[in-house]
């Protein structure tokens, strides 16, 4: 067995629709940026919405039936993985010589890419329309560009530089053994 006892970790959940509203702004400006050169976008927006209508729906789209029974199956699939995947985690962060934040704050979402972070330690996942499986994989795809963002951005890596990396520490180890169905984000 692997040894991660000496470094602590958490990625939490949140359910939180304050936050998830608070980042339209950065979704619309990544959708404005980014829409043609990412696989998947969810932005069920017309273009003249206006923002406080855009807010009222994503409030509903969040406090609804149907994303809390999503959210509680994403809850319960992380719940049986959680410690591999911060195990699988602090594998790749000793394998890079960095280090993982004690805490990651994973807000599910119903807008945007399948995921994206924020520094420090923020990630957005859409639960929408992947499968569980697709979603475990986005969480630690967003907390493994947090884990590796000052190595990268020291070696002044591009984007598709960056998403390479990340697919790459999938190959091995515990993410391997754990998803080794996993769809790279550059494919």
């Amino acid at each position: 067995t692997r040894d991660f006892v000496k470094i602590f970790m958490n990625i939490a959940l949140y359910l939180d629709a304050e936050q998830c509203v608070r980042e339209l702004s950065t979704i619309i400006k990544f959708f404005n940026q980014q829409r043609n050169s990412v696989s998947y976008f969810r932005f069920p927006f017309a273009s003249d919405m206006s923002m406080e209508v855009m807010r009222a729906v994503v409030e509903k789209e969040l406090t609804g039936v149907t994303f809390s029974a999503r959210a509680r199956e994403v809850e319960c699939a992380w719940q049986e993985t959680d410690t591999q995947v911060i195990n699988g985690v602090k594998e790749v962060a000793l394998k890079h010589g960095v280090r993982v934040r004690s805490k990651y704050a994973c807000y599910l979402t119903t807008l945007g890419p399948y995921g994206y972070f924020k520094t420090p330690n923020k990630i957005f996942i859409n639960i929408v329309d992947a499968d569980i499986s697709h979603v475990m994989e986005t969480i630690v795809h967003e907390v493994l560009h947090l884990a590796l963002y000052e190595k990268a951005h020291h070696l002044k890596l591009t984007h598709e530089q960056c998403e390479n990396l990340i697919d790459s520490q999938f190959k091995s180890g515990i993410l391997k053994e754990l998803f080794p169905m996993y769809r790279c984000a550059t494919d």
